[in-house]
């Protein structure tokens, strides 16, 4: 199969890649009026602030190129600058994709906070910049700055770029009896980037690196939502957790799935009071999964469960407790190489417990361990279809 540069939909279909995982910064943010049911405008901003090789792997990297080996580009050598090559405008394509995923993930977490308050508008918002991520890609990679032809050796890429604004002018509303009850409108979207002095790829590939289609195969990876604080308890996966999918019936059977959860996922939290705060929480997949019917399955190569925001658990007897409704996640996964995610919440209660060293899967070495009970979350697809997910206990170490 040919190898080539695939940083576009119009790639040749006959090519191939490899991944290269790009290291980069971002700040984005996202503006808007709101006006609630109950309550008078409110002007919303949210930022999102990371560095894609820190908040991400190699193996589930947050922005990639799907290039040729970089080490086969003539004159080139691990540690030089790599503004001329296309791995590095590869990587500015996939990064500004993934800029675009960032209005959903904010509006999705403000529509959490407005529940029965004219969050439904938000939430519609939310489908709409999701149904746009293409008219938004558009605007900063073929739009006035023209980044698809740019040569990102000149010096105003030195250091952060500063993107044009996004502002679409959609506005979405609820209505009662003829009359607008709540409104969200006046979108904007602002997004400056900077890659690394010595080059935007880090590592190099592996020895055997993973093969790539284009940039699909990177597109269920959601932006970071929540970065730790310095005081907040870092913890890791004692062992693998089951998960178990039950979907909608498909002719006449039910859909079914189960993989696992591994030892990379990781929580973060922190003490307040008799509380504590979940400020970060990624469950990434343990090896493949499967999902499907006796006559057709399909196989969800990569798998992940993220935490969007923080949330607050409240002590309630011996548990630390988040209502049903109150958690809310992405879950994004790669089945049979198709990427995307999807926005779910806690239909039963999560809880959590501080278990002693020595007791069950926590060990003897370290006085503590965090606990989370068995949960489910839920979400429905858009055929209206009904999807659970069922995520088994799990034991986190710090």
């Amino acid at each position: 199969m040919l190898f080539g540069c695939l940083y576009t939909d119009q790639s040749d279909p006959n090519a191939a890649g490899i991944v290269h995982q790009c290291s980069a910064e971002y700040d984005a943010v996202l503006s808007f009026d709101f006006d609630p049911i109950v309550g008078g405008t409110q002007s919303i901003s949210r930022a999102i602030n990371a560095n894609t090789a820190k908040d991400s792997t190699y193996e589930s990297p947050f922005a990639a190129a799907c290039r040729s080996d970089i080490n086969g580009v003539p004159g080139w050598s691990p540690g030089d600058d790599t503004c001329a090559t296309q791995q590095h405008r590869a990587c500015y394509s996939d990064l500004m994709q993934h800029i675009c995923n960032i209005a959903p993930v904010i509006l999705r977490d403000v529509a959490s906070d407005f529940s029965g308050n004219g969050g439904a508008s938000i939430e519609e918002a939310a489908q709409w910049f999701i149904d746009n991520r293409a008219n938004c890609y558009n605007h900063f990679w073929a739009g006035a700055d023209q980044l698809h032809q740019d040569d990102y050796c000149t010096a105003e890429f030195d250091g952060f770029y500063d993107h044009p604004d996004w502002t679409p002018g959609a506005s979405f509303t609820i209505e009662l009896a003829g009359n607008v009850i709540a409104q969200v409108q006046n979108f904007s979207l602002e997004a400056r980037t900077a890659f690394n002095d010595t080059g935007v790829l880090l590592p190099t590939p592996p020895a055997t690196p993973t093969a790539c289609l284009g940039p699909v195969d990177n597109e269920g990876e959601v932006p970071p939502v929540s970065t730790p604080g310095a005081g907040a308890v870092q913890t890791v996966l004692a062992s693998s957790t089951p998960v178990d999918v039950l979907g909608p019936p498909w002719l006449g059977e039910q859909i079914i799935g189960s993989g696992a959860f591994g030892v990379a996922s990781l929580l973060a939290y922190s003490t307040t009071g008799n509380d504590i705060v979940i400020e970060k929480w990624a469950m990434m997949h343990a090896g493949p999964g499967v999902v499907g019917t006796s006559s057709l399955s399909a196989t969800a190569s990569a798998f992940k469960l993220q935490q969007v925001g923080e949330r607050m658990a409240s002590l309630s007897g011996s548990y630390y407790r988040i209502a049903p409704g109150d958690g809310l996640f992405h879950l994004s996964a790669v089945v049979d190489g198709v990427s995307d995610y999807v926005v779910a919440h806690n239909s039963t209660r999560i809880d959590y417990y501080q278990a002693s060293g020595g007791i069950g899967a926590c060990p003897t070495m370290v006085p503590t361990c965090l606990v989370s009970r068995p949960f489910t979350i839920e979400y429905t697809d858009i055929f209206g279809d009904l999807w659970e997910v069922d995520i088994g206990s799990a034991t986190w170490i710090p």
